[in-house]
């Protein structure tokens, strides 16, 4: 039982005293505590300062003082601080016995001021010091420990004296620190080592410890921790010159019944309970240094084991750290070179800790090891698992260190028996300021097994997710079988999660160690309480609310939480549907006005516990249903609910099973290949009051698939056979195609599909049809159940789903498909293709009717309006000697060709019979030029047509002659030797026309009934719907040929043909192809005039004269 520790105050530290009622297996012990009459020490401390005018600026001066003096315990049983100003002289500013308090002094050094000087008489002021500054006269005391403190910035003007001042020093047994202030060198760029080596020798041995220097007077607050740290280290140790009586008689403590109290910890910082040890009275007989076990802070960290207690001493041995065995009222505790292997002695400045937590484990055989933790070893951390002999000698086992510097690795130990032999299977090692991820301090636990070949091996870590400020680990607890899965469990603390409010985690063990994730996280901020650092310490071995189960204690900043255990119960959740399967033709209920297939569910629920103890085992569960959750779309509903149950109340008992049941219904079967599903979630219902909870391994939900079924026989394997048959309303073979003419241009297509075996399953039609069809309708014929959807893949492809989900045994369905011709695309067959299939089974030798194709070859007749016309149509030849002379006039025949049906036509050639020689081979007429540029497009019917190109000029053929009038052979052979090339800008005969050429330019010649003609044939390029193209012909009139022709007139005509290529799709009519013009040509006779009227008309023009001269002159 540990009392309220009874604390004392000496120098700058609480000591507390503390008792503590100790009683293992019935033995009782004696009280247990430390006697102190006082404080052991006492110490003056005189500051000799100089006051010089180098010193600047003063203020920081001033600061230092003040800080320095703020961290001693003045009083006048404790520390008394006088001070010393010099420069040129030296004066008491204040003696020891001047002040009695703290706030005293802090008041002096804020108003402290500089004495000025041009000389720094450091050797005057330091004799001052030491024969007069603790002098009984200035209130120095004879037993007081004695300590000089020299601050100065510049080398002494009286070096000569310093030996005999140090003399006085040593002579009154004083403790020397030399502080050297190296700003005024600095300024200056002065070299300071004469400087360093005098303050060096004011120092006291060794000047590691007793002397500083620091860069300027700023800089002398960076050393008020170190030099207050130091000064309170004489506290324990030997000062230059003191005997070891006085060391034992002095410093020395003594035993008033053996122990201390137990530590406590805080907030990351402990307590200084200590275990101090006379320096004359080793445990060993061992003459031990008076830092050895004097602030050792035993009962830091306790642990109790069958036979004793096991303390760690943290602040042992320079604060490396030890432990102490209490066993049968021994004290057994290693000496300092006992560790030296694990704790080299070139580290004892480093304050490993060793003792800062403490524990044991239990090998097979009986063997038992001792486990202690030296957080601070290297800054990484150390875990040593050791034996302690009678003798104190020590064997380490193992040593663990730790991964990451500061971590404090080793910590918190915590050894686990998961499967409850009496053996150690598992060693927790806690780094409880670890920093994971974004330099948080999340903290991690390590996990080593216990084996026998190798000790302990590292499994894994276990930390915190999300990554967080949390210290996982600060405190560890074995726990009992929680859960009731046969392994021990443990409970770790994070004290430092969401803003330090703190939580604790529950992890299960196993066989083989602990389980990665936490079964349970306890956060302070879901309690009532406004707790902060929930979760430093936590114990779990006592039930402290009589229900037979181990609760688990919880420590907060000035509060401890008690967290019950509760029952742990397992079930079994069991789902059963009548009837096993949903129909897909068959509807036996009806819902909401529709056929429906309905069905009905027992939900059951089994449940067992193995927890032992008084508990209510009667409890509810909360459970909801669903169909289709995660479906778009009801396919199924409850009986007066819809697709999703409202949540119901079950009341069950432990050892029995409890049913309840559900009913339901299905609408849509069409989707038969999945199956519905029907999904129950459930809860513990502990709204009322705190009741068992689900075990870990317990499901929380059941899904149960309710498939659909075929109705296909004992063996519900469907067979089916498909038989399509598909009709076209017209014919057309290659010889005697079936033409397209402007009133019809639609096609019929009649197609039954029929189903003679068992049921088809997902039925679907593919149709499929050739480019120059376009499908205008899609009609089922009759009335029948049988319903048909179709889809469009691609514009000459439909899907079709036939019956869908189920196409019957032995129904037949029969639609018409009507088509339109395409205008832009023109073939010379139409294509329709249907083939059927279903996810049923349909044997090889039926499959040959699944397919039906049907097509015809056509031509197309287009609407097209072939005419000519010219420029001249009548003329008169005049004789010789008459007007005009020369060769006759050019005129102008145009050939236009105009499409006004909606098909795009292509492949037209037109073909000119000209009338040209006579049959003496004489030229009365010839081609001069063909235009072939001028191809215009209507936009708009009755708009005026713009000019788009591509007529070919195939061939032009010219007639034999003798004579020069008409054009040469040689020029038409050089217009039939250019290539095949569209012509743009016409041909002259004679010419070579440009840089545009024909393909060829036969002269093969044609006789007529009464002349030869030239021939011309072109090539007419793609005509659209709405447009035309024209060629134009110039054709000169030979006049030569009229005039000595004997005749009164006569009709040239000129043919024209409009044909097609060979192979082509397009008929023509009649109409359609013919076209002519016509040429007049007459012959005029010459009028004779008499002699004598020719005379009499000039005589008349000749009075007429005369007379109109006589009126004039008048």
């Amino acid at each position: 039982v540990s009392a309220p520790p009874l604390t004392w105050t000496c120098i700058t530290h609480a000591y507390f005293q503390g008792h503590r009622r100790l009683n293992l297996d019935t033995v009782s012990y004696n009280m247990l505590g430390v006697d102190a009459d006082g404080c052991p020490t006492y110490m003056d401390v005189v500051i000799v300062l100089d006051g010089s005018n180098s010193i600047y600026p003063w203020s920081e001066v001033q600061t230092f003082l003040r800080r320095l003096v703020g961290r001693l315990f003045i009083d006048p049983e404790q520390i008394q601080v006088g001070l010393v100003q010099y420069g040129e002289s030296s004066v008491h500013e204040w003696s020891l016995g001047d002040f009695r308090t703290k706030e005293e002094v802090v008041r002096a050094a804020r108003n402290l001021s500089r004495r000025e000087g041009r000389e720094t008489k450091t050797a005057q002021a330091i004799m001052m010091a030491c024969t007069e500054g603790f002098s009984q006269s200035h209130g120095g005391r004879p037993e007081a420990a004695r300590l000089l403190v020299v601050v100065t910035d510049g080398e002494s003007h009286d070096g000569e004296e310093l030996p005999t001042a140090l003399k006085a020093c040593e002579a009154g047994r004083v403790t020397r620190y030399g502080i050297a202030v190296l700003g005024h060198y600095l300024r200056r760029q002065r070299d300071p080592s004469t400087f360093l080596r005098e303050i060096r020798a004011i120092a006291s041995d060794p000047d590691e410890r007793f002397f500083f220097n620091v860069t300027d007077e700023a800089a002398l607050t960076d050393i008020v921790d170190a030099l207050g740290d130091r000064i309170f280290g004489l506290e324990g140790n030997d000062y230059p010159g003191e005997t070891e009586d006085r060391v034992g008689g002095v410093l020395g403590y003594r035993w008033s019944s053996g122990i201390s109290s137990e530590g406590q910890r805080g907030n990351g910082l402990p307590l200084y309970c200590l275990m101090m040890f006379s320096h004359t009275q080793g445990s060993h007989g061992e003459n031990e240094s008076s830092f050895g076990l004097e602030m050792s802070q035993i009962g830091f960290s306790t642990h109790r084991l069958k036979d004793g207690i096991l303390f760690g001493m943290v602040g042992a041995y320079d604060w490396g750290g030890s432990v102490l065995w209490l066993e049968e009222g021994r004290r057994l505790f290693p000496p300092r070179t006992a560790l030296e292997d694990e704790f080299p002695p070139a580290l004892q400045n480093h304050a490993a800790y060793l003792g800062y937590s403490v524990s044991s484990m239990l090998l097979r055989g009986g063997h038992r090891l001792f486990l202690s933790g030296a957080p601070r070893f290297r800054h990484r951390g150390k875990v040593i698992a050791f034996q302690l002999k009678k003798d104190g000698a020590v064997r380490v086992a193992q040593s663990l260190q730790g991964e990451q510097i500061g971590s404090y690795f080793g910590s918190e130990l915590c050894p686990l028996d998961t499967d409850g032999d009496g053996t150690t299977d598992v060693l927790l090692v806690a780094a409880p300021m670890f920093l994971g991820p974004q330099n948080k301090e999340t903290g991690r636990v390590y996990v080593y097994l216990v084996g026998q070949q190798s000790l302990l091996t590292l499994q894994g870590t276990l930390q915190p997710e999300p990554p967080q400020d949390a210290r996982f680990g600060f405190a560890m607890a074995a726990l009992p079988d929680l859960n009731q899965d046969g392994f021990a469990d443990v409970a770790m603390g994070a004290p430092l999660e969401d803003g330090h409010r703190g939580a604790l985690y529950l992890y299960h063990g196993t066989q083989s160690g602990v389980k990665p994730c936490p079964a349970q996280r306890i956060a302070a901020v879901s309690m009532p309480q406004a707790l902060s650092y929930f979760g430093r310490s936590v114990d779990g071995r006592l039930d402290l609310d009589g229900d037979d189960l181990v609760d688990v204690a919880v420590g907060a900043q000035g509060a401890a939480i008690l967290l019950s255990s509760r029952p742990i119960v397992h079930l079994a959740p069991s789902l059963d549907v009548t009837p096993p399967a949903i129909s897909v033709v068959q509807r036996d209920c009806k819902r909401r006005s529709q056929e429906a297939a309905c069905l009905s569910a027992a939900l059951c629920f089994q449940v067992t516990s193995r927890t032992p103890g008084r508990w209510d085992r009667q409890f509810h569960v909360r459970f909801t249903a669903s169909l289709d959750e995660w479906t778009a779309g009801a396919r199924a509903a409850f009986d007066g609910s819809g697709q999703r149950l409202s949540p119901r109340r079950l009341r069950l008992s432990v050892g029995t099973i409890t049913c309840e049941p559900l009913h339901f219904h299905v609408l849509d079967t069409s989707d038969y290949l999945r199956p519905v599903a029907l999904t129950v979630t459930f809860a513990l219902d502990n709204t009322t009051k705190p009741g068992p909870v689900l075990d870990e391994g317990s499901p929380t939900s059941i899904r149960k698939l309710v498939p659909f079924s075929k109705d296909c026989g004992p063996d519900n394997e469907c067979v089916t056979d498909l038989v399509l048959r598909a009709n076209m309303n017209i014919r057309g073979s290659r010889k005697d195609p079936f033409v397209v003419r402007g009133g019809r241009r639609k096609v019929l297509v009649s197609a039954t599909l029929k189903n003679r075996k068992e049921n088809a399953y997902n039925t679907s039609l593919s149709l499929n049809f050739s480019r120059n069809l376009h499908l205008s309708s899609f009609t089922p014929q009759g009335d029948g159940p049988v319903k048909v959807e179709c889809a469009a893949p691609s514009p000459h492809a439909r899907l079709c789903s036939v019956g869908h989900p189920v196409f019957q045994a032995g129904a037949k369905v029969t639609f018409l498909l009507e088509f339109e011709f395409s205008c832009s695309f023109l073939l010379s067959q139409v294509l329709v293709s249907l083939t059927a299939t279903s996810n049923s089974l349909e044997r090889n030798g039926t499959l040959h009717d699944n397919t039906a194709q049907t097509s015809a070859y056509i031509q197309y007749e287009p609407h097209l309006l072939f005419s000519s016309e010219s420029t001249l149509h009548r003329y008169e030849v005049h004789p010789y000697g008459t007007l005009p002379v020369g060769p006759g006039p050019e005129f102008k025949t145009t050939l236009r060709v105009q499409n006004l049906g909606c098909y795009v036509v292509s492949g037209l050639i037109i073909s000119a019979l000209l009338p040209a020689v006579a049959h003496g081979g004489n030229y009365f007429l010839s081609l001069s030029q063909v235009i072939t540029n001028n191809k215009k497009e209507r936009d708009h019917p009755g708009k005026n047509y713009k000019s788009v190109g591509g007529v070919l000029l195939l061939s032009l053929e010219w007639p034999a002659s003798h004579h020069q009038e008409g054009p040469s052979r040689a020029s038409a052979h050089k217009l039939a030797g250019m290539s095949h090339k569209r012509v743009k800008k016409g041909y002259r005969v004679g010419m070579q026309g440009g840089s545009s050429r024909v393909w060829s330019l036969g002269l093969e010649s044609r006789n007529g009934n009464n002349s030869r003609c030239q021939v011309m044939r072109c090539h007419l390029g793609r005509l659209a719907k709405g447009t035309e193209v024209s060629v134009g012909l110039l054709r000169l009139v030979h006049n030569e040929f009229f005039r000595r022709a004997k005749f009164k007139s006569l009709t040239v005509v000129s043919t024209f043909e409009l044909g097609t290529e060979e192979g082509s799709v397009l008929q023509l009519t009649e109409a359609s192809r013919w076209s002519e013009s016509l040429l007049e040509v007459i012959q005029s006779r010459p009028v004779l005039i008499s002699l004598w009227i020719l005379i009499g008309s000039v005589l008349g023009g000749l009075l007429l004269l005369a007379l109109l001269v006589f009126c004039l002159w008048k």
